[in-house]
Parts: C-alpha cells; structure tokens; sequence
C-alpha cells in the first residue's frame, strides 16, 4: 500500500467505520454507539410507509428530479417556513439521498482551497468533509467546553472574524444536543451580520455558514423563528435537513438543503454528476406524508420514548453523582443523544488499571454489557472522559436493564 495511502487511511478513525469497530466484539451487548434508529424500538411511522409503498405499487421507479420532487420541495418549504417566518421558493431547495452528500456539496459549492473553514468539536465528521477541500493551516478546529454543552461560544468565533470564510455548525448538536438559546442566537446573528457588512463594504468574500439541523424537530426550540428578522443572512446559509432523524427514517436516505437559489443551483449541478438521488417513490411518498398529522404526532412519539430512557439514565448517574464517584452529565434537552462524563482516569478493577477511555469502555463492555463511544471519537481527545450514548437504538427493557448494569458496575471501581 503506497504511504500516502495508509497516512490518508489512518487519518480517517473519525468515520462512522471506526465507532462501528467498536461494536464487533463481545456481543450480545447494549450497544450505544451508533447514531441510528433500532426499529424494535422505533418503528417509521406507519403512514409514511404507507405512502411510499402507494407510489412503489404505482411504479414510480424512475429517475426523480434532478432537483428533487417539486411535492417534496414544497412541503420542505411549507415546513421551514412555519420554523422561520421566511418564505422560500422550490428554486431555493434541493433534495438528495441524506444530510451527508448534501453537506459535501455545500461544502464544496462554498469554499475553495484558499479560504478559512472553522468547525468545532466535538462534533461528527466535520473534519472528514472539509480537511480535503481547504489547505491544512486553512482549517480551524476549535475545542469547545461541556460548561457551555459543547456549544460554540462567541468568544471562540470573534478571533477568527477577520479571515474565516465558512463556519460549519451542528445545531442541534451531535453530541449533547444542546441549542442556543434565543439571546445566544441573536447574538451570534447580529456579529453575523457585522461581519458580513464590513467584508461588503470592503469588497471582501463574504462568511458563509452551513447550519446542519437534522436534529431540529426532537428539540424545543424558537431559534429558527429569528430569522424573521434576519431575513438577509439567509443569502449566506446553507441549512441542511431531512428525514433521517426525525421520522426514524435513515435508510430511506432522503435530505434536503435550503440556501440562496444560485448556491442550490450549483449544488444541483454537482449532485446531476454524482447522482445521489433519492427514489422517485420515496420522495413522493414523504411529500404526502408531510401534509398529514401524523408526520407531528410520530415526532412526538420519538421525543417521548427518548426522554423516557433520559430520564432513567439521569437519575441514575445523579445518583452516583452524589455518592461522590467522578460522573457528570449535560442535562437532556431532546434528541437522540445522552452525554455522560465517566472520569475514572486511575481507577482499578481488581489488578486492571483505568488510564484510557478505552480501558473504561472496555471494562463497562465486559461488566456491564454495554457499548459506549467516548468524545475522542468525535474529534475531542481533550474530551475523552466524555462519552456519547445513542438513546435511540435500544428498547425499552434493554436500556433499563443496561442502567442498572452500569450502576453495578461503576460500583466495583476502585481509586
């Protein structure tokens, strides 16, 4: 194998195939460290296969819009013109087979190896989008801190205002599902807005932000809503959404982005090359879908079985918490995710010294049986007594019964 190769291979432990490594041994486990939807658990809500089983039997099976499905398009307009205030037009929306290729083609419609993207972390994949489209020292990675739920904070940004040309956010984020609130957004917005007025006045590329929000409906929030008074920095955003996270539909790969129309038109153009397009019955069948009350009350459905086993987790960790063990938590505020700190750096189980997260991951794979993924994982190893649980891919009965493992098990740790 040519070096550049293995360096480019070895480089790469962010992806979804090196969490996936972590699950292969020692099963049957609890497993936590996938970001998808155990359909046991959380089944696609019934009318949307409905849906696209009517077009599948009407063989709708050809190529869709290169565009996506005017239905489709619209009902995503209709959708994030409810969340925004803002109108948008089918000229400013693109679908494709998820987030993912969605995110490259922003990314690569945006920024040329010359500019200053900015991500944070920890975060999923960002770098693995933008490390080969911009020059090494032209990538910002920029640590964020659990006493701000790993949000980026303003402070963090402001250094960077004179040259970053594209921020990528993850809102709400994966992992801790944490969202600004509203002082926090409009205050991001109006610094924003600042820049982008001094880059015009100096005739400077303006920033572009990339907001991916496949999150958004398992979270409360009115954040959106700001940009009813915002209106002009949507010319500078790409916001990226689809059906993966909020109808318990990833391997229906159906995404779309919303941006200015010249933005989504290159984008298009891009993706009619790289062909990532979802199925014309899909598509349509998730237009009709949209249009119905039961796209709301699935999303309820999901936020209510995810807060349950939130819940359940909390107060066992708060439990542990106040018998003085080195835990932690963000308090859940939606989403798939729970994030805990389990920092038992020099901790022993009998003779087995505790000096990594791995050696903690490995200890609660063998005791417990359960499977966690540590922030080093997300590109934090400053972070990497924090770990990451996808609430979403265990039952009901699972999850109760791996809570308490963990409990007996932190229990058998010793300083």
């Amino acid at each position: 194998m040519p070096n550049d190769l293995a360096k480019w291979l070895a480089n790469t432990s962010l992806s979804r195939l090196a969490i996936r490594q972590l699950t292969i041994s020692a099963k049957p486990a609890t497993d936590y460290t996938i970001g998808d939807w155990n359909p046991a658990a959380f089944p696609p809500p019934k009318a949307l296969i409905s849906a696209v089983t009517k077009h599948l039997k009407l063989n709708e099976v050809q190529y869709a819009d290169v565009a996506g499905e005017a239905a489709l398009r619209l009902e995503v307009a209709k959708h994030w013109q409810r969340l925004t205030g803002c109108t948008f037009s089918l000229d400013q929306i693109m679908v494709a087979s998820g987030a993912r290729p969605l995110l490259m083609l922003a990314t690569k419609t945006l920024i040329t190896p010359h500019d200053v993207a900015l991500y944070f972390v920890p975060n999923w994949n960002a770098a693995n989008y933008l490390k080969d489209l911009v020059a090494k020292d032209s990538l910002i990675r920029v640590v964020t801190q659990p006493k701000n739920y790993f949000l980026p904070s303003l402070e963090q940004l402001k250094p960077y205002e004179h040259c970053v040309n594209l921020l990528w956010f993850n809102l709400p984020l994966n992992p801790s599902n944490a969202i600004y609130t509203k002082e926090q957004w409009r205050s991001f917005l109006n610094w924003w807005r600042a820049v982008n007025a001094q880059r015009l006045k100096n005739k400077l590329k303006p920033l572009f932000v990339v907001l991916d929000a496949v999150y958004h409906q398992l979270a409360d929030t009115t954040m959106w809503r700001e940009f009813s008074e915002f209106r002009d920095l949507l010319d500078y955003a790409i916001i990226i959404d689809g059906a993966a996270k909020s109808y318990a539909a990833t391997g229906m790969r159906l995404g779309w982005a919303l941006g200015p129309s010249y933005l989504i038109e290159r984008m298009v153009t891009l993706n009619s090359y790289l062909g990532s397009w979802p199925g014309t019955a899909e598509q349509r069948g998730m237009a009709d879908f949209l249009t119905l009350e039961a796209s709301f009350k699935s999303v309820n459905t999901l936020k209510a079985k995810l807060k349950s086993r939130a819940l359940a987790l909390t107060k066992a960790l708060n439990t542990l918490k106040q018998a003085n063990y080195p835990v932690d938590f963000i308090p859940y505020k939606g989403g798939i995710y729970f994030n805990c700190q389990l920092n038992f750096k020099g901790y022993h189980y009998n003779s087995a010294a505790i000096n990594h997260a791995e050696d903690l991951a490995n200890f609660l794979l063998k005791a417990a049986k359960i499977k966690i993924v540590s922030f080093k994982y997300l590109d934090a190893p400053e972070h990497e007594w924090w770990f990451r649980l996808a609430l979403s891919m265990v039952t009901k009965q699972e999850h109760a019964s791996a809570v308490s493992a963990l409990s007996s098990a932190i229990k058998l740790l010793t300083k």
